[in-house]
């Protein structure tokens, strides 16, 4: 695996020359991605309500829209309604065209399997993009939940062995979702970090959305 370089920390505003994936412009197409997962979500939660709907913690629920295919995972059908605000990860990545994608789904079905273990993970959602692009989101109840999960053995291995095979670059947000899903917001994107394994050293870069201490 090629050896990482050091963290660059990029500006709001800060372009990148080669490396498109991490402009700053692409922050309004990445949150029409990551909120129309969270409308999935609400939608999702009024069919349950309506009785059209079983939601199952832990039981996956699957469809297609355009032949590409969607999924969400409700961990905890009850809190995941918490009307307060709630932590989201948001993870959108390029995935090389020519690797295939079974090793990402086996790794994937093992890691989903480890939710059960960390309750603050309230839900996850996976959608397949167009141009070989996967969106993923995971809903937590705090940071704190956030940051038990990257303790996952399933997560560890995936992050460090496939990530760098399987994908050109890798976008991670993090942000809030202020008054949760009852809220009825968008998700406040508060800082992203940039992984780019498409050269012989893994680029990784952060940028600060929102002023330390708000």
């Amino acid at each position: 695996m090629a050896e990482p370089v050091a963290n660059v920390v990029l500006r709001p505003d800060e372009a990148v020359a080669g490396r498109s994936f991490a402009s700053p412009d692409r922050y309004e197409r990445d949150s029409c991605i990551l909120t129309s997962m969270v409308e999935d979500l609400r939608a999702l939660l009024v069919s349950a309500d309506a009785g059209s709907v079983e939601l199952v913690p832990h039981r996956p629920i699957r469809w297609k829209v355009h032949g590409l295919r969607r999924r969400v995972i409700v961990c905890d059908p009850a809190r995941v309604r918490l009307d307060a605000d709630l932590f989201a990860v948001g993870f959108i990545a390029q995935r090389r065209p020519d690797m295939p994608i079974g090793p990402l789904e086996r790794a994937n079905s093992k890691i989903v399997k480890e939710f059960a273990d960390y309750p603050g993970i309230l839900s996850y959602s996976s959608w397949e993009l167009d141009g070989h692009d996967w969106a993923n989101l995971v809903i937590n109840e705090d940071e704190e939940a956030a940051a038990r999960w990257r303790s996952s053995a399933a997560h560890a291995r995936a992050v460090a062995e496939l990530s760098p095979r399987h994908y050109r670059n890798v976008v991670i947000h993090h942000g809030r979702l202020p008054g949760g899903l009852p809220g009825g917001r968008w998700i406040a994107i508060d800082r992203t970090r940039y992984l780019d394994f498409a050269g012989g050293e893994v680029w990784r870069a952060t940028r600060e959305l929102r002023p330390a201490g708000v």
